[in-house]
């Protein structure tokens, strides 16, 4: 039996055509994962090998097959390294209209290539299946073809079934983590006094694609301390919640934060942070800050968030300066480098600087945001901020 298609180019590129309008369209549909499977793996690289290779006797199916897939994994990473430095960044419609865009280009020019070619020469996709050997074949080796036949078409149905099931064998779980005090995983408490109130908001993501009753506990040195908290999440539902504690000993503190599911008595997961505890008499101040990421635009105003908790046992006046540094560059600038800022004991300051980001995107940046007290030489504390900022008119 002989299978002979002589449109390649047409039905690779009307499939493409057709997951664009899908995603366009359709952003929620079966033939999205159908399409765009073949689409990322095979259908660039195709259109280029049928380019340099127009004749049918340059290479036959199985080796252009092969040599799609190769030129795929070459082409696909390619566009998303343009991109990254494209004023569009690297987002699925900017990828999906230029490997689009790339796949029509190629098969436009191919098409012209093969219209210079006879007829006789043109390539064609043909495979011939002779039926007549399968009966001069011995029982062995029809079983082996029959037991190969089946393995791939298993192979296919499996890869399907999570493309199009992802849910029925994703792994189950569930998310557990403790946010800072801007409510990012970082800026922590770090200092405390003994007998000192410290708060940490707690947060846990249900994946267990079932509802799911948890309970969670504070642990200090093998003692577990203050309220716990519990609550009930549907799949795919996410709660968070803010926790307080106080430490009663002096030293170096593990505080660790145990999540249960509901009847059982071992810990289900876990996190922890440690804390330097201080006596009561000891002075010191904590010093936060930080940056929301939706603000590091190119040439566009970042505000840093500032908080000053004051525990030296009297109020101090204190002066911020931002040392802002990319590539061989240092600036030391800041809104209230000639303001004080007065804190009482035992009072929380709470203010933001303003930056000018103009650095150069391909480069990392760093502000180390400084505490000074006023009338010292040198900083008192710092927090150091690292980021890459992005071009102005990139889609976030």
């Amino acid at each position: 039996m002989r299978i002979r298609i002589e449109k390649d180019l047409l039905l690779l590129n009307i499939m493409v055509a057709l997951l664009v309008t899908i995603i366009t369209y359709f952003p929620v549909n079966i033939l999205r994962s159908f399409i765009g499977l073949p689409f990322v793996l095979f259908m660039p690289g195709y259109s280029f090998v049928a380019l340099i290779f127009p004749k049918k006797k340059d290479l036959n199916v199985f080796e252009r097959v092969a040599l799609s897939f190769c030129w795929t994994i070459v082409v696909s990473p390619l566009v998303g390294f343009l991109f990254h430095f494209s004023p569009w960044g690297i987002t699925l419609h900017t990828n999906l209209f230029y490997l689009a865009l790339i796949v029509f280009i190629f098969s436009a020019a191919t098409w012209y290539r093969r219209l210079k070619l006879p007829e006789n020469e043109r390539f064609t996709i043909t495979l011939n299946i002779p039926l007549s050997g399968w009966r001069k074949m011995g029982a062995l080796d029809k079983a082996l073809s029959i037991f190969l036949v089946f393995s791939i078409f298993s192979a296919v149905g499996f890869m399907s079934y999570t493309v199009f099931y992802p849910s029925e064998v994703e792994e189950k779980f569930s998310e557990f983590y403790i946010l800072g005090r801007f409510g990012k995983a970082a800026d922590y408490p770090r200092e405390l006094k003994v007998g000192a109130i410290a708060k940490v908001t707690v947060g846990i993501i249900n994946h267990e694609r079932e509802e799911i009753s948890y309970l969670v506990k504070i642990r200090i040195g093998g003692e577990i301390i203050g309220e716990s908290w519990s609550v009930t999440l549907d799949d795919g539902e996410k709660k968070e919640q803010g926790m307080a504690f106080s430490v009663s000993k002096v030293g170096m503190q593990k505080v660790e934060f145990l999540l249960y599911r509901t009847g059982s008595i071992e810990s289900y997961r876990s996190v922890y942070l440690w804390l330097d505890v201080k006596e009561q008499q000891e002075r010191f101040t904590e010093f936060y800050a930080n940056i929301d990421p939706s603000e590091l635009v190119v040439n566009q105003t970042a505000h840093i968030k500032v908080v000053i908790v004051n525990h030296e046992g009297e109020a101090v006046q204190f002066r911020l300066y931002l040392l802002e540094s990319w590539i061989a560059h240092t600036r030391l600038t800041s809104e209230y480098g000639e303001d004080i800022i007065e804190v009482g004991d035992e009072e929380e300051w709470m203010g933001q600087v303003s930056t000018f980001l103009d650095f150069d995107p391909l480069y990392q940046q760093t502000i180390d945001v400084q505490l000074w007290k006023v009338g010292e030489e040198v900083p008192y504390k710092t927090t150091t901020l690292r980021f890459f900022a992005q071009n102005e008119n990139r889609g976030r």
